[in-house]
């Protein structure tokens, strides 16, 4: 017993294994984050400049572009341009694989030392949802991150705040390889009631696109844990399931919240969410064939039945009495990669370019409620 305890103080004292934090910033270089520690230039403001904040997951960070393509700089320039007798500002919160529940933590932090007049928060619908579900980073059981959740259709939570330093015997984290902690189960089993069912066979035609998409190695559809709804396909998942009407819930819960917040403050709000086509048409040849409107697709020997008509719904049941600003995609090609569906430059610059001028009557100075004091950012 005494040797355990030495063991574990000695551990400690060496750091290893390293210590778990809940939750992550930006890992990009130290000279492209801003004071919170977000990609993005530095929070500087004068008194009359329109602040505009993008609050995000990887669509606001777009590490795969150049510093100067970002989307706060793209929308600031085309915002600029289009309201020259006014300095705009715009500034980004948020990193890859952020949820809703992040969002609204880091929102708070901002507003504790600084002030916006417009808060956008870009959506990524397609994983919007589980990352607000889940306690951890996709795919599963990764990074563990503060998660609120619902107790008898109240929010509840953070479990934990961003940056906390998580306790675990530095002994027993030895064998965390062999025996992982299942933080994604037990929140299932705690908080998650149940999931989608797969057909148990399908007499019909089936797409094959996800299983061919699997079998060539492709991380987004092979790391895909449909059975536990822990996937970016969730909100095409038709009929929708217990599970999904509560992240529905979950997600209404803290977009409202946010919402809230920026009241509070006198920042107007309004989601935004881009696409390749015309507002409730077909989203993606990756979630659903773009000439039909349901299919069953095959993965891992599982039939799902998917349906643009019921992401749309989703969208709109969890968006709703919540002002939303939809930007479609004209930009041929306009993809990073063929693995990574995140716009390219050119595109960033069209979506931004056609947000600006949507944003024309938000983008301008608010006027806080009484009793709130406004913070000012250094210049």
């Amino acid at each position: 017993m005494m040797a355990v305890l030495f063991a574990e103080v000695a551990l400690r004292l060496a750091d290893y294994p390293k210590t778990v934090r809940s939750g992550w910033r930006s890992t990009q270089r130290a000279a492209e984050l801003n004071q919170l520690g977000f990609r993005g230039r530095p929070i500087e403001y004068g008194d009359d400049d329109v602040v505009v904040v993008i609050l995000s997951d990887s669509q606001g960070e777009a590490s795969a572009l150049p510093f100067e393509s970002m989307p706060e700089r793209t929308l600031e320039t085309h915002l600029s341009r289009l309201r020259p007798e006014k300095r705009f500002r715009v500034f980004t919160l948020g990193a890859g694989g952020y949820g809703n529940d992040q969002e609204l933590l880091v929102l708070r932090e901002y507003f504790a030392r600084y002030r916006a007049d417009l808060v956008l928060l870009w959506q990524t619908p397609t994983n919007d949802v589980i990352n607000n579900m889940f306690p951890t980073h996709w795919p599963w059981n990764t990074t563990p991150k503060p998660t609120f959740w619902l107790e008898r259709g109240e929010l509840r939570g953070p479990n934990q705040q961003l940056g906390q330093r998580l306790p675990r015997l530095r002994t027993m984290a030895l064998f965390e390889k062999a025996f992982p902690v299942d933080r994604d189960g037990e929140w299932e089993r705690l908080h998650l009631p149940e999931p989608y069912h797969a057909l148990a066979a399908y007499a019909g035609p089936v797409d094959a696109q996800w299983e061919q998409m699997r079998a060539q190695g492709v991380t987004m559809v092979s790391d895909e844990r449909v059975e536990s709804e822990k996937t970016n396909f969730v909100l095409s998942l038709t009929p929708r399931s217990p599970r999904t009407q509560y992240g529905l819930d979950l997600t209404h819960a803290l977009l409202s919240r946010i919402s809230e917040e920026c009241a509070r403050q006198g920042s107007r709000f309004t989601l935004v969410h881009h696409g390749v086509s015309a507002e409730r048409g077909p989203v993606s040849p990756y979630v659903v064939n773009m000439a039909q409107d349901e299919v069953v697709r095959v993965l891992n020997g599982r039939y799902y039945r998917i349906s643009n008509t019921q992401f749309w719904a989703n969208l709109r049941y969890m968006n709703r009495g919540l002002p939303y600003t939809y930007v479609r995609v004209t930009t041929p090609n306009w993809r990073v990669s063929p693995t990574d569906g995140h716009l390219n430059a050119m595109a960033m610059d069209q979506v931004t370019n056609d947000l600006a001028q949507q944003l024309l009557n938000l983008a301008q100075p608010a006027t806080p409620p009484a009793g709130v004091v406004v913070a000012q950012a250094a210049r």
